[in-house]
C-alpha cells in the first residue's frame, strides 16, 4: 500500500525580489514609517546614538569596557584603541561633595546617576513619549 503524499502548499505564493524582501511593509502605520525614517537618516538627524565618554576628570581615569561590546572577533583588536579616543573625547563630570570617600561601587553608582540626571543629552522625538536614543555610554 502506497501512502498518499501530500500535494505542497503552493497556492497564494509570491516571489520576491530582494529589493521587495528587504523593503518596509506598506502596511506600516503613519507613526512606525516615521519612526523608520528617523532611525534611517542617521546622518540628518540632529541625534544620534554614538558612544559618549564620560570622565571624572583625573589622571587615573579609564573608560569601562566590557569585552562583550562587541559579537565579532575581528573588533576585539580595536578596543584598546576605542577606550583610548573615548577617554580622550570624554566629558568630565562634576562629582558630588564626598564622591571620593565613598566606596567604589557607590562612587558607580552616584557616577552613572550624575551623567543620566545632568550631562546625558534627552531627546524626545515629536509626539512620542520614549526618550532614550542616548544609550550608549562609556563611563
Amino acid at each position: 500500500m502506497v501512502a498518499k503524499t501530500a500535494e505542497p502548499f503552493v497556492s497564494g505564493c509570491q516571489t520576491l525580489t530582494p529589493s521587495q524582501l528587504w523593503s518596509a511593509s506598506q502596511e506600516l502605520s503613519a507613526r512606525v514609517k516615521r519612526l523608520r525614517e528617523q532611525f534611517w537618516s542617521f546622518y540628518e538627524r540632529e541625534y544620534t546614538n554614538e558612544v559618549r565618554g564620560y570622565t571624572t576628570g583625573t589622571e587615573w581615569d579609564a573608560v569601562y569596557s566590557i569585552w562583550s561590546w562587541t559579537n565579532v572577533p575581528e573588533v576585539a583588536l580595536f578596543q584598546k584603541g576605542f577606550r583610548s579616543y573615548l577617554l580622550a573625547g570624554a566629558t568630565s563630570v562634576e562629582l558630588p561633595m564626598g564622591f571620593w570617600e565613598q566606596p567604589l561601587v557607590v562612587r558607580q553608582a552616584l557616577f552613572f546617576r550624575e551623567v543620566v540626571s545632568r550631562y546625558l543629552p534627552v531627546q524626545v522625538l515629536e509626539g512620542e513619549i520614549i526618550v532614550g536614543s542616548n544609550l550608549r555610554t562609556a563611563l
